[in-house]
């Protein structure tokens, strides 16, 4: 067994073989595989590529290791979703070892392997099973968007700003879709689309918080998720920056799911030092077990949106100026410590040991 800390980690090398598509907590064993030089991303798991192997190391066999490790992510398996229960259940009866198991994906499709640590981007809290763990979507780190990456903390001013830069049902696009959605409900053919869930959330947020005089209401709304469209001459690289100073310039900042049940814009805001205005769909968070998420963010139940903007103003008015500020520190602190590769990397002992320990 390892140390307190470094996991011990096998896996089958000839899976990753002439691929380039294994999982990210490999990048410091396999290297960090090629990204085009316009990706607005680029470079963001550098950090842990350097920092990796004191983490984890890997063992010679699977009598050797802690965990055993899947190298490729769920939706890329090398058999049948069948067999490779089967797979993992083997490994379980000879070896009495459990195996890490990664899904980025929008799906939040059921995974039903007992003897698996499931990390996933994409589920439901109302049943998750016990086996299952939220891993973030993981964007550059937006310290790189303030001047000479200094991070700098709003303070409290009597009217907050509510920042939104993205795409919504009032969109061109969004309307669009909305009449579609309402003809189809008038005609009996409609079937809920989770994929377009956040579009209207959004759209219906910031619909409240303009209405509201009380409230500084920061809204880009773009035609498609990048904002690309002919309408809009741009590069990505200036919508990006666009899309970073609207979150860096605004106090708090509208953040529910997007295609899949999680938002890239949360661990934005957080790593941006910002407060997430953040309307839960039956959410699973990272490192919940440990993180009191309800201290991070303003927290709006999906069913009680219609008060979005008086559940914003009263969480303004009853934290300090002193507060205000300390909650975006403690934003960054968590983005540094749990979120952003490292730290999420960094804290896996935090849920697998005290699993395979179970045993």
């Amino acid at each position: 067994m390892s140390d307190s800390r470094k996991i011990s980690i096998y896996f089958d090398k000839e899976l990753v073989k002439n691929r380039q598509n294994y999982i990210q907590l490999l990048y410091p064993f396999l290297g960090y595989p090629k990204e085009e030089e316009d990706f607005v991303d680029k470079g963001r798991f550098t950090e842990y590529v350097e920092s990796g192997k004191e983490y984890f190391n890997i063992a010679d066999s699977i009598e050797e290791c802690d965990v055993v490790c899947y190298p490729l992510e769920y939706h890329d398996i090398h058999i049948g979703k069948d067999e490779f229960k089967k797979y993992c259940a083997d490994i379980w009866d000879k070896y009495r070892k459990k195996i890490l198991l990664f899904f980025n994906n929008d799906s939040d499709e059921e995974i039903d392997i007992e003897s698996a640590i499931i990390f996933r981007t994409s589920f439901n809290k109302s049943n998750r099973k016990f086996n299952e763990f939220a891993e973030p979507g993981w964007s550059k780190d937006f310290i790189c968007y303030y001047p000479d990456s200094k991070i700098f903390y709003r303070e409290k001013s009597d009217t907050p700003t509510v920042g939104y830069c993205g795409y919504d049902d009032s969109s061109e696009r969004g309307a669009v879709n909305q009449i579609k959605k309402l003809v189809k409900k008038a005609l009996g053919r409609y079937k809920t689309d989770k994929s377009k869930t956040g579009i209207f959330l959004r759209g219906e947020a910031v619909r409240r918080i303009k209405r509201n005089k009380r409230i500084n209401g920061a809204f880009i709304i773009r035609n498609s998720f990048w904002g690309m469209d002919n309408k809009i001459k741009k590069s990505v690289e200036e919508l990006r920056a666009e899309y970073a100073a609207n979150i860096i310039d605004s106090d708090y900042c509208i953040v529910t799911r997007g295609g899949g049940n999680f938002s890239y814009r949360l661990y934005e805001v957080l790593s941006a030092g910002r407060i997430p205005l953040f309307i839960n769909t039956d959410s699973v968070l990272p490192y919940d077990h440990i993180v009191d998420w309800k201290k991070n963010v303003v927290w709006v139940e999906r069913n009680d949106l219609k008060n979005i903007d008086k559940i914003l103003l009263a969480y303004h008015s009853k934290i300090s100026d002193e507060e205000f500020v300390k909650i975006q520190q403690n934003n960054r602190k968590l983005y540094e410590e749990f979120i952003s590769p490292v730290g999420f990397f960094g804290n896996l002992h935090k849920i697998i040991l005290p699993l395979i320990n179970k045993e």
